[in-house]
């Protein structure tokens, strides 16, 4: 592959000692738009036939990666900022209505996956970023989380992805929806701020409606095909998790360029695909019903039940039922003789020591009776 300097894009006032790289640019169509570096040991690379409308790319630190992946013909309007040891890749096929603005800093990643449409005022960043300390223990509650939409992804009007979140392919966020580091399954529906489901195994297709008439509208009434409809499958799923991890343990540009290079070499349809299925084993059963996050395995799930909630269906993990107590037995009732009987031998089988004897021939006091004593009522 020929390496192109930034210098063949006229760039003023960065030497080449910074080590800033650009590739690409024999085939980049640029309108309105501009590409700056403000830092050192850069990479810009664009795909072969990338056109640029109305965009601006700025590395405002070092160490860093824009990758912008082929595109459709004029619908790339960016307004990207990354700072130190930052990568923000954006994949095939996208398509923008108006301009996305992207600001991905703390040394984290924006990673955007193929075929994804955005409408117009949609923001993605990184940082709050401001600092926010806990009054109490005085550490900071607010770092900074790397932002990642799968593939084929409709970001609709206003849309917010804010630190931490994750959508996985072939979902929709709705107009205004506001994703604060929500992690999102495939082919569902969210809107809101924040953001909650409100459809679930949808899929969408891009054609525009805008210009339909009732008879166009009779012919897309059904799409017969599965192309949108994602799945979990293990041997696909590459988490996002894992990415942030590959891209942030690399330790130069050109490595995290490679690394992504090497995703687009091996891409599969479901490698983004998340869908939520029955919790496996008695804590995920306890914590879907509880809507709980994953805890220690020493602590105890069932004190923070409702009442009744416990799944009879649930092993008890070893653990032994305790026994019901016993009732007490009704007493039954004794006829005459039986009562005779066992006075008798009450009397017989007691012997009575010297003291005891005495005791029983010396007559007890009557205590004194009370003051004002009045008699008994009948």
């Amino acid at each position: 592959m020929k390496q192109f300097f930034y210098d063949v894009l006229d760039f003023q006032n960065h030497p080449l000692e910074d080590g800033n790289l650009v590739f690409g640019v024999d085939s980049l169509t640029m309108i309105d738009s501009q590409i700056i570096f403000n830092g050192s040991n850069n990479i810009l690379f664009l795909e072969k036939g990338i056109t640029l409308s109305h965009s601006s790319l700025s590395f405002e630190a070092n160490n860093s990666v824009i990758y912008v992946a082929c595109n459709k013909p004029l619908y790339q309007r960016l307004n990207v900022r990354v700072y130190n040891n930052s990568t923000f890749f954006i994949g095939n096929g996208a398509h923008t209505s108006g301009v996305v603005n992207v600001i991905v800093s703390e040394e984290k990643n924006v990673f955007i996956g193929d075929e994804n449409m955005f409408a117009f005022g949609v923001w993605i960043r990184t940082a709050d970023p401001h600092l926010i300390y806990s009054a109490k223990t005085h550490e900071r509650t607010n770092a900074s989380k790397s932002v990642f939409l799968g593939d084929h992804v409709w970001s609709g009007q206003g849309a917010v992805y804010l630190k931490g979140a994750q959508v996985h392919s072939g979902s929709i966020i709705g107009a205004m929806g506001v994703v604060p580091g929500k992690h999102l399954e495939s082919n569902g529906s969210w809107a809101g701020n924040p953001v909650r489901q409100i459809a679930s195994d949808i899929f969408w297709e891009d054609t525009c409606v805008n210009s339909f008439t009732k008879e166009t509208a009779a012919e897309y009434n059904t799409y017969p095909q599965d192309s949108f409809i994602y799945k979990t499958v293990p041997t696909e799923y590459l988490s996002f998790e894992q990415l942030d991890a590959e891209l942030s343990a690399a330790t130069t540009a050109k490595d995290k360029l490679k690394y992504l290079q090497y995703l687009q070499r091996t891409k599969t349809k479901n490698r983004f695909a998340m869908r939520t299925g029955e919790p496996q084993g008695l804590g995920g059963k306890l914590r879907a019903l509880l809507n709980l996050a994953p805890k220690s395995p020493k602590e105890n799930l069932y004190s923070k039940l409702p009442p009744g909630a416990v799944d009879a269906s649930v092993p008890s993990r070893g653990k032994k039922k305790p026994k019901p107590a016993k009732k007490p037995e009704e007493e039954q009732p004794r006829d005459a003789a039986e009562e005779n009987a066992d006075a008798l031998e009450k009397e017989t089988s007691q012997e009575k020591t010297p003291v005891e004897a005495v005791a029983e021939t010396t007559p007890a006091a009557d205590p004194p009776a009370p003051e004002d004593a009045e008699p008994d009522e009948e």
